[in-house]
């Protein structure tokens, strides 16, 4: 979708906004620094902000916020977090709840 069009979906269609956690994996570039990649997935029709909570194995947790440009690119989206040493645990999309995401089943990434 392009920016003038991204919101027409909520108020002019029947599209469904569904987003997913589609894997969560570590690369290590040969150049720049090495990451922990989440990978998102537009599954339905409606590109979305998204909150992003990750959980680590250590028990921390922090939150992105994924803004609605990522998804002008296309239907995938790979938050890199750069430099991170610890190994995420579980990811959680919209971990508040404020969107009205029709599968929340796909919501959620747990690692072993």
């Amino acid at each position: 979708p392009r920016a003038p069009y991204a919101w027409r979906g909520w108020f002019a269609s029947t599209d469904r906004l569904d987003l997913a956690v589609t894997g969560v994996s570590y690369s290590e570039p040969e150049r720049g620094e090495a990451y922990w990649g989440v990978t998102l997935g537009m599954v339905g029709d409606i590109p979305a902000p998204v909150d992003v909570r990750i959980e680590f194995d250590t028990g921390e947790q922090i939150v992105r916020r994924v803004p609605v440009e990522a998804w002008y690119g296309g239907r995938e989206f790979t938050l890199r977090l750069i430099g991170e040493t610890r190994t995420p645990y579980s990811v959680l999309l919209d971990p508040e709840r404020v969107l009205p995401d029709a599968d929340r089943d796909n919501n959620r990434w747990q690692g072993r």
